[in-house]
């Protein structure tokens, strides 16, 4: 089989993660000799083709020469409420022109919930509903998270499902440094709220955890100042959004990374992925949630107690949290994914 298409919500120029994440992987496909074509059901797309009707005709007449689709599913990106029946029905009737056609889908969210008085609480059985036909659709499934895995298998018990943790969106450098050889500084990278999260964070173990590593000065690489003048006992640089080839060089440069994200969606996030692939300390401040089976504190990646503690060696923590990235990186990703579009 070889003729390929993607459908995804968002697409570049559109700042969005899944965006991102869909553009590098056809960019991925493309190095490796591959086309990957690529609708986009919102935006105005470069490089690809926007679905405007959001309908099942349009949708199943966009992939009439398509052998293998990769679905990006995440609802809201497809209707308001997450309520996207026409991506199910123009799947659907995709596929049923032709047994061998393959469907892949990555659940990069599976449904929301929420308090009686939030949208969601009222949409989330409609939502469950899509989740369940989409899995019953597709002949693998790959999720961002642990947490997401378990909900879908609860959905739909059948399908063949794997955890795929997201990979680097701000580049994949060949070589890291050891932290020794690194600035003495650490960063806080990420949209408003991400970064907002991080100073929200227990001050004093993150201050002393920044002494043990001799951490000079923090560096805030995102749009909106929000940034404080001085946060762990340190000075705040705030740069502000750069382009991608800057936070790179900057992620290389550094010694520590801090994010504040739940623990059971961690391998979701792609800056704790940009940060592991740049081969910085990772401290999560986050407490909340259970880990993903192949994550611990103290092995790929610290908290602020347990670096200020000095229980672990930062050069060891750092090693090991690189490697366990590499296994899902880009190249790696497209592989996999490749593999299961047949």
């Amino acid at each position: 089989m070889g003729s390929y298409s993607q459908i995804t919500p968002y697409y570049p120029p559109s700042i969005s993660g899944v965006g991102d994440y869909s553009k590098l992987l056809a960019d991925a496909a493309e190095q490796a000799g591959q086309e990957l074509s690529t609708l986009v059901a919102s935006g105005t797309p470069s490089g690809a083709t926007a679905l405007r009707a959001h309908s099942a005709r349009e949708l199943n007449q966009a992939l009439e020469a398509s052998e293998a689709v990769l679905l990006h599913f995440s609802g809201y990106g497809y209707a308001k409420w997450g309520l996207c029946h026409w991506l199910v029905e123009g799947l659907t009737a995709w596929k049923g022109v032709d047994a061998r056609r393959r469907l892949v889908t990555i659940f990069h969210e599976v449904y929301a919930t929420g308090p009686v008085w939030r949208a969601s609480f009222w949409t989330s059985n409609s939502q469950r509903r899509i989740a369940r036909e989409l899995a019953n659709l597709s002949d693998v499934g790959f999720v961002t998270s642990q947490a997401g895995y378990d909900r879908l298998k609860a959905l739909s018990s059948d399908i063949p499902l794997e955890v795929l943790a997201v990979f680097s969106n701000m580049g994949e450098p060949d070589w890291v440094e050891p932290l020794a050889q690194r600035q003495p500084v650490a960063v806080i990278f990420g949209g408003p709220s991400k970064r907002k999260s991080v100073y929200a964070a227990e001050h004093a173990a993150l201050a002393a955890g920044m002494d043990r590593l001799e951490v000079q000065e923090i560096i805030d690489i995102g749009p909106d100042q929000i940034a404080p003048k001085v946060f762990a006992g340190r000075p705040v640089r705030a740069l502000g959004a750069l382009p991608e080839k800057e936070v790179s060089k900057w992620l290389l440069s550094a010694r520590v990374g801090l994010i504040d994200y739940p623990r059971h969606v961690v391998t979701k996030s792609g800056i704790a992925a940009s940060y592991f692939a740049h081969g910085l300390l990772v401290v999560n401040a986050s407490r909340i949630g259970n880990l993903p089976r192949d994550l611990a504190e103290g092995r790929e990646f610290e908290t602020p107690e347990g670096l200020a503690s000095g229980g672990n060696d930062p050069e060891r923590v750092a090693r090991v949290g690189y490697a366990w990235y590499q296994p899902h990186n880009l190249s790696q990703t497209w592989r996999k994914i490749h593999e299961a579009l047949g």
